[in-house]
C-alpha cells in the first residue's frame, strides 16, 4: 500500500482541494476542535494503510468537505457519489482518489463514534470483510476491484458500527433466528464451492490447481463462519457480501 500513499500525497500536493468561492465555509461554522493544531494528521494508522496529511491540507478538508460533519450520516458509497459533483479537482475523482475519500470518511466518522469505543467490533468487522474480499479475489483470480476495496473496507466497517450500534437504525438478525440464518449462510458458502466448475476465471486451472484452490477457499470459509458469533456480525457480513454477488451465481 506504499504506492497508494505515494500517489495520494503527490495528488494532494499538486491539486489540493479546491472549492468555488461561493461554497467556502466560514472558519467558525465548525467547532475549532475539528481543525488540526499539529503539523501532521494521520488519517489512517492501519499498518497496511498508513496515510497522513499535513495540517494545511487537513484543515482545507475540514473546511470544504461539509458532508463529513453533517447531522445526516449516510453510508460511504452514497456519501461519495452524492458529493461527487462538488469535487472541483481530480483529488477524489480517480479510483485511488476515491480510496482516499473513503479513508477520510472513516477518520471523521470514527471521531464521531469516539474511536476508543467499539474497538473490538471494529477490528472484527475489518477482519471479516478482508476475509470476504480475499475469498472473492481468489474466485475472480484477482483484479483492481479487490485492491481498491482494502481501504474502502475501513469505511464500510465504520458505517456498520454507526448504523447498528450508535444510531441503531439497522435492524439486525434476531437472537432467535441467528442459528438458522448462520446455517443458511454456511450452506450458501458450501454451494459456492460446489459450483466451482462455473467459475469463469478458473478455465486455465489444472485439476491439481483447482483442488488446491478449493481447499484454500474451504479453510477461509470455515474461518469466516467461526468468527461470526453474534447476530450483529452475521447481519453486517450478509450486507457486505452483497457487493460481491455479481461475481458468482449460486442456485438456492
Amino acid at each position: 500500500m506504499k504506492g497508494l500513499y505515494t500517489y495520494l500525497m503527490t495528488l494532494m500536493v499538486l491539486t489540493g482541494c479546491q472549492n468555488p468561492d461561493n461554497d467556502t465555509v466560514a472558519p467558525d461554522v465548525y467547532s475549532n476542535n475539528h481543525y488540526a493544531q499539529e503539523d501532521t494528521v494521520y488519517i489512517s494508522t492501519s499498518p497496511t494503510l498508513e496515510y497522513y496529511v499535513l495540517k494545511e491540507e487537513y484543515n482545507k478538508l475540514v473546511q470544504q468537505r461539509k458532508e463529513f460533519f453533517s447531522d445526516s450520516v449516510n453510508d460511504p458509497d452514497f456519501t461519495y457519489h452524492s458529493s461527487y459533483d462538488s469535487f472541483e479537482d481530480i483529488t477524489f475523482k480517480s479510483e485511488t482518489g476515491q480510496d482516499y475519500y473513503y479513508l477520510c470518511y472513516t477518520y471523521f466518522l470514527k471521531k464521531r463514534n469516539n474511536h476508543e469505543n467499539y474497538h473490538g467490533e471494529r477490528e472484527r468487522l475489518i477482519d471479516l470483510y478482508n476475509t470476504i474480499n480475499h475469498i472473492y479475489s481468489i474466485i475472480a483470480r484477482g483484479g483492481t476491484f479487490f485492491s481498491h476495496n482494502k481501504p474502502r473496507i475501513q469505511a464500510y466497517s465504520e458505517w456498520d458500527i454507526y448504523n447498528h450500534l450508535v444510531a441503531k437504525r439497522a435492524v439486525p438478525i434476531s437472537e432467535i433466528d441467528f442459528e438458522s440464518e448462520k446455517e443458511a449462510f454456511i450452506e450458501r458458502n458450501r454451494k459456492i464451492l460446489e459450483s466451482s466448475n462455473s467459475f469463469v476465471y478458473w478455465g486455465s486451472f489444472t485439476e491439481e490447481e483447482r483442488k488446491a484452490t478449493l481447499q484454500e477457499l474451504q479453510v477461509l470459509f470455515e474461518s469466516l463462519s467461526e468468527k461470526i458469533d453474534t447476530p450483529f456480525y452475521l447481519s453486517c457480513v450478509l450486507g457486505f457480501e452483497e457487493r460481491y454477488q455479481h461475481l458468482i451465481s449460486v442456485q438456492s
